[in-house]
């Protein structure tokens, strides 16, 4: 029935052959899904018979910014419509998250600034999903209902990590996080990746999700001058910063001791601009002493960040207590 009255309704619609814009579907980090979604949307467009305006390189953000628009609100996408000539806009976003994917479809009459229709689809992630978006898309577009949302299906916790951290966790081509990472999955078999930039290469395998948590722990290969998995611009900035905290220390003694020697040189009956002199070089003296220091402590704070950061790349690194500060343990 509702599907009944939504036709009813885009009938008057349908009956003109209007000007339809398919702006991109905003869909970050899941571009490839959202040019699939944008694909069903504007071939529905053409088999409902009306004219789609074409490819439209205007993106959404960019139409936000344009027009200072801090939501899609109606009035707003009314003006994008207008610069783009068509007499309807469509525009779309598209989520996706641990609990599966979420596609909100709008579709605005630009003369009169109001939404014709504006609905959003869940779909659980799966190796069917794309198509159940698409399917989504095509109704909307052709004004029949919405594909009715499956039963909630049962979820388990998987664990992922890796060695080195921070790969890429792909299932079914959908990035769902780095590692490590736990995500709430639906029953099923997937096609689990690894991807890590210091890897020789993405580690593919299949997963069978099943009743019982689960934890995914894959050593990944590295490639030669990698690192061992660790970061080396870590280890650069660390010994750079060292470095400065180093040169902080010297100019710090070579102005106390251009002070000091202002100080010694002060001797009664010197000439006016003696003193001067030896004033200047004091005041510069403490100032180098005191910008020394300021270099030398923030230095060695991110000479430590750094080294920590580079040795706790695998995962191998501690810090300890000491009589005089702290020291990190790892492998080196």
């Amino acid at each position: 029935m509702r599907g009944l009255i939504l036709m009813l309704l885009s009938a008057p619609l349908l009956a003109h052959a209007a000007t339809v814009a398919v702006m991109p579907v905003e869909a970050p980090e899941h571009e490839a899904d959202g040019a699939r979604v944008l694909q069903a949307l504007r071939a529905a467009v053409a088999e409902s018979g009306q004219t789609d305006k074409g490819e439209i390189k205007l993106n959404v953000p960019e139409a936000r910014l344009s027009f200072s628009c801090f939501e899609e609100d109606a009035g707003c996408m009314a003006q994008v419509g207008a610069i783009l000539e068509a007499e309807q806009l469509i525009w779309a976003r598209l989520a996706v998250d641990a609990r599966g994917y979420t596609l909100k479809l709008n579709r605005l009459d630009v003369g009169t600034g109001q939404l014709i229709r504006s609905e959003a689809f869940e779909a659980p992630a799966g190796p069917e999903v794309v198509k159940e978006l698409q399917a989504a898309a095509r109704a909307f577009v052709m004004g029949a209902a919405l594909p009715k949302r499956a039963p909630a299906s049962a979820k388990t916790r998987v664990t992922f990590d890796s060695k080195p951290s921070g790969a890429e966790i792909w299932l079914d081509n959908a990035l769902m996080g780095r590692t490590p990472a736990t995500i709430d999955l639906v029953l099923g078999s997937y096609h689990l990746e690894f991807r890590h930039p210091d890897a020789t290469g993405p580690l593919q395998q299949t997963l069978e999700v099943g009743a019982e948590p689960k934890a995914v722990r894959v050593n990944l290969d590295v490639a030669a001058g990698g690192g061992g998995g660790r970061n080396s611009t870590h280890l650069i900035l660390g010994i750079g910063a060292g470095a400065v905290a180093v040169g902080g220390v010297v100019m710090a003694v070579v102005g106390k001791s251009s002070g000091d020697e202002a100080i010694n040189n002060v001797r009664p009956g010197i000439s006016a601009a003696r003193y001067d002199e030896l004033e200047s070089q004091y005041n510069t003296g403490g100032l180098m002493n005191i910008l020394g220091w300021s270099l030398a402590g923030a230095g060695a704070v991110a000479s430590g960040y750094f080294i920590y950061k580079y040795v706790s790349d695998d995962g191998g690194a501690a810090i300890a207590p000491t009589g005089s500060g702290v020291s990190v343990i790892g492998r080196f």
